[in-house]
Formats: structure tokens, C-alpha cells, sequence
């Protein structure tokens, strides 16, 4: 399977928000960060041009930033995930994953989860190693047997024209 981590795309500042007195768990994408994210999307479309499904933590940016990917990729389900909402573990991330038979699988996140959650894929142990920026992607080949190769970790600069 071809396993996209995509890191949620910029959110609206979390100490300004939190003083509306909403959940942080209802932070939206701010038009910048979804504009951003689009183009991001535009990019990666081009080389990756399938996703059979897409699994999201249910906090809003996440969910959002899901919504963007489904504008490029029609045919994706979308489904939401508490195993990638903030603190999740890695093992049930893991095991609700391999439940699929799929080719292709985008998980939309929170760092740091994401990041270590590649960690955990790749030496069955969480660490810091891999941080994900706003809008990140990383790929990884993703074997039953439990095999996994880091394909690539891009910044969103890598695929936008912010150079």
C-alpha cells in the first residue's frame, strides 16, 4: 500500500482562537493555509495520481484539509479516524491501517502524532526524528508483512512556489 502522511494545513492561531471560547477541536484552516494547501494538492496530484481513501482525524483543520484533498481526488472516500485525532497511538493507527486493502491510504493529522507515528512505522519506536510542517506530505510503501519503506518527507515549500 501507498501511504500518504499529510500534516492538517495552517489553522487559525491557537491562542486567538481560544479566546472566542470554542474547542480547539473546532479551529478552522485559515484562507491562506487552505490556499496553500490547494497548491500543495495541485503538485502532488501530479505524481501521485491516485488515493483510494482518505483518513482523518475529526478535528475541523483535519477534516478541512480532507475536503481539499477530495477537490483533487473525486473518488477517494473520506472517513474520519479518533486513531489520528491529538495523542493517539501508534499501534491502533497502525492495526485500524492494515484493516484496509487498499493501494493507496492519505492520513490527515496533528503533529507531533504524525511525525512520530513515521518513527514508529519504520523502527517500532516513536521519536521526534521525522517533524511535519503545515501542510507536509510523506510517503511510505506500506507492506502486510509489516515491511515499510520512507519513500519521502516534503515540506510544503518543496511543492509550491514559495522557493
Amino acid at each position: 500500500m501507498k501511504l500518504y502522511i499529510v500534516r492538517h494545513a495552517l489553522a487559525e492561531d491557537r491562542l486567538i482562537f481560544s479566546q472566542k471560547g470554542l474547542s480547539d477541536e473546532l479551529r478552522p484552516l485559515t484562507p491562506k493555509g487552505a490556499d496553500r494547501m490547494r497548491e500543495v494538492v495541485s503538485v502532488f496530484k501530479k505524481n501521485e495520481p491516485e488515493i483510494n481513501l482518505i483518513l482523518t482525524s475529526p478535528l475541523t483543520r483535519c477534516k478541512q484539509t480532507a475536503d481539499l484533498f477530495k477537490e483533487f481526488y473525486p473518488k477517494a472516500t473520506v472517513l474520519e479516524s479518533d486513531n489520528l485525532k491529538p495523542d493517539h497511538s501508534a499501534q491502533k493507527l497502525y492495526e485500524e491501517i492494515q484493516s484496509y486493502d487498499l493501494d493507496s491510504l492519505a492520513l490527515i493529522g496533528h503533529e507531533p502524532n504524525l511525525g512520530q507515528f513515521i518513527s514508529w512505522l519504520l523502527f517500532r519506536q516513536a521519536s521526534d526524528h521525522f517533524p511535519m510542517k503545515k501542510s507536509g506530505i510523506a510517503k511510505i510503501d506500506l507492506y502486510k508483512d509489516g515491511r515499510t519503506y520512507l519513500k519521502w518527507l516534503l515540506r510544503p515549500k518543496l511543492l509550491t512556489r514559495d522557493l
